[in-house]
Order: structure tokens, then sequence, then C-alpha cells
């Protein structure tokens, strides 16, 4: 994996704050790896992997996940009865259609952190 500390700087140090983590730009420029880095950086720094939700939308197991409800439904499923901070790490969620309206009812409801990665291909 190639390392890409300038850009996780950039993504912690807005960790924890109210702002959604938008990662963008074109096919293959490493926004996927970029999300794992930041990703391994929570492990280490001791956030428990089940506050932890990572969802690739291109992988096999979230493929299916392409409408707003099926999202919602998913995310009912993993996310923690308690109220520690949630990390939420969403890449190329441009696939699901209504994404945006889940990602705000996330961040109003819970307390959470959240990135997204994005591509227009």
């Amino acid at each position: 994996m190639f390392q890409r500390p300038n850009y996780l700087k950039q993504l912690i140090q807005f960790k924890d704050s109210d702002f959604i983590k938008v990662i963008t730009g074109v096919r293959r420029s490493g926004k996927s790896v970029l999300l794992m880095l930041y990703k391994e950086y929570l492990l280490q720094e001791g956030v428990k992997e089940d506050h932890i939700i990572y969802m690739n939308f291109e992988s096999f197991d979230y493929q299916t996940i392409t409408t707003e409800e099926n999202f919602r439904q998913k995310l009912n499923a993993l996310l923690p009865e308690d109220s520690n901070k949630i990390y939420l790490l969403f890449d190329e969620i441009q696939v699901v259609e209504g994404w945006q309206r889940v990602i705000n009812g996330i961040r109003v409801s819970y307390n959470s952190d959240i990135s997204i990665t994005g591509s227009n291909a």
C-alpha cells in the first residue's frame, strides 16, 4: 500500500469534528487507500474495531446496496448501541442512490465521524 502522509495528516486534522470529510478524485488515484490508512490510524489510536464501520460499495459484500433504503437497513444492523463515537468510512458512495439523506441523518443522530470517497467515473 502506497503511504500518503500528507493527505492522511489532513484527514487526521479534522478527526472528531462535525465536518463530513469528502475525498474525491479520478479513478485509481488512491482514495480507497487513503481511507484504509485512516482506518489503520484509528485502530492504532485505540478505537475499537466495532466502532469503525467501513463499507466499500464496489466490493462484493456491498454491491447490492444501491438505494437509500438498502443503505439505511445495513447501517441499522451495524451501528453500535452505545453512545461512544463511531467512525463511518464509506468508499465509492456515489453508487448508492439517495446516500446524502442517510449520511446527514447519521450526522445529526449519532456521535459520529464520517469520511466518504467518491469519483465520477
